[in-house]
């Protein structure tokens, strides 16, 4: 349980970590302040998108669809940063990114 607790705080410390600097490197990348909010929208519909597919992974692939989630955060990550200000190609990754981005603490969450 605790290496459990442990993997949840991490992937969940990387990602709002990141997350609190999504508008400035939006606005690094090129995106104008109107295209925020769009983007920021794509984000969080990617999440829950997320939300929706753990649950129905994580019902037949338990640990499966936990280390598919945690593990397909790092490659968006190292994407999104070798991309440099290729702004379509970002805005792509970050809305990959919003597929696994809430889905650690339900799919980390011990069974009942």
């Amino acid at each position: 349980m605790l290496a459990v607790t442990v993997a949840t705080t991490l992937v969940m410390l990387g990602h709002f970590i990141l997350y609190s600097y999504i508008s400035p490197y939006l606005r690094h990348i090129g995106v104008g302040s109107a295209a925020v909010g769009p983007a920021l929208l794509g984000f969080g519909l990617a999440g829950v998108v997320g939300v929706w597919t753990t649950g129905v992974l994580v019902d037949r692939r338990p640990r499966g669809a936990t280390l598919l989630y945690a593990g397909a955060m790092a490659p968006v990550f190292a994407a999104s940063a070798a991309t440099g200000r290729a702004t379509f190609v970002s805005l792509v990754l970050i809305v990959v990114w919003g597929l696994p981005s809430r889905v650690c603490p339900p799919s980390c969450s011990p069974p009942r």
